[in-house]
Formats: C-alpha cells, structure tokens, sequence
C-alpha cells in the first residue's frame, strides 16, 4: 500500500512536496531501489527532519509510536494524519493526544461510494483499470511471486510475517489445499 501511494505521487510527478519513506533499517535499501521517494529514513530519523516544514502523515503500518514521534516533533505542522493500514497493530500503544492534526481513518470503501457519486456508474474502474496498468510495469523488476500450497506453507508464511522475516521483494500465492 505505501508503494502504491508513492508510486501514484511519482507518477503524477508532484514537486511541490517532498515524498518521505518511513521504514525499519533492514528495509531502506529495497525502499530507495523502489525509486519513487525523494528520500528513505529510518524510524529512529525522524528527529534529523526539520520540525518547521509543514507535514502529511499517511500511516500504512499503525505504529502508535511512530506516529506519535511525528505529531510530537512536527506539532502544529503536521497538516493532516491519516490513518490506512495495521500491519503493526500490536505497536498501536502509546499515542495519547497528539499534537497537530487528529488522526483521520481511511476506509476505502467509504472513498469508493465516494468516487462512484462523483465519477458515475464505471468511472472508479476505469481510473483504476489505468492506475494498475502503470503500477504493474515496475513490478516485475524486483517483485517475486513466491506460490505455496497446504497449511504447512500457509502457517510458515504467516509466522514469518509475524516474526518480521518477510522480505519485502516477495509476494506470496497461497493455497490450503495441497
């Protein structure tokens, strides 16, 4: 989902802001060979970013740490903090009140029901049909699809996602039949 979204901003080849990838040290080489941020940081550099620059936060792990590091350092300057994704759902502690803007969720059905008011009846898929077509020609230089069948190669795919030993260059097609 993170790449998603920076792939869309790189493609819309937005200058007026400086896209920023957040990730864990063992993720920053494959984040920058993505080639769609500006720059990649650590968790732990987020004090090295100037407090005064006015900040969008879109949240795709749900780290409550993090993102109380951001509201925290950026204060009234975080703009808006937008709320996607969970995978880090057991790290949601210690959040509080947060300066700056209220974390807002995002719920892509909402969105959807959106955009289908504002764009008529097959105006969502069409400008999805497009985006996808630009998102896959990327993919197939750096991502592997990595096929398992039985619960004993779906149960070792999930502990590793739990353990946090996925590799990010890998997308796993699972069956529970053998």
């Amino acid at each position: 989902t993170a790449y998603g979204l920076a792939h869309l901003l790189a493609q819309r080849g937005i200058e007026q802001c400086e896209v920023i990838g957040l990730t864990s040290p063992g993720n920053v080489a494959f984040t920058e060979s993505l080639g769609c941020y500006h720059r990649v940081l650590t968790y732990d550099q987020i004090a090295t970013l100037p407090e005064t620059t006015p900040v969008v936060y879109v949240d795709m792990a749900g780290n409550g740490q993090v993102r109380a590091a951001l509201h925290h350092h950026f204060k009234d300057n975080m703009k808006y903090s937008c709320a996607v994704g969970g995978t880090h759902w057991d790290q949601r502690e210690g959040e509080g009140r947060l300066p700056g803007a209220r974390p807002t969720l995002f719920f892509a059905p909402a969105q959807i029901k959106k955009r289908n008011a504002d764009w008529g009846p097959g105006g969502v898929m069409e400008r999805f049909a497009v985006a996808w077509k630009q998102f896959l020609v990327p993919l197939g230089t750096w991502m592997t699809v990595v096929v398992g069948h039985g619960p004993a190669s779906v149960e070792r795919v999930y502990q590793d996602m739990v353990e946090g030993r996925s590799r990010p260059d890998q997308g796993n097609m699972l069956s529970l039949s053998d």
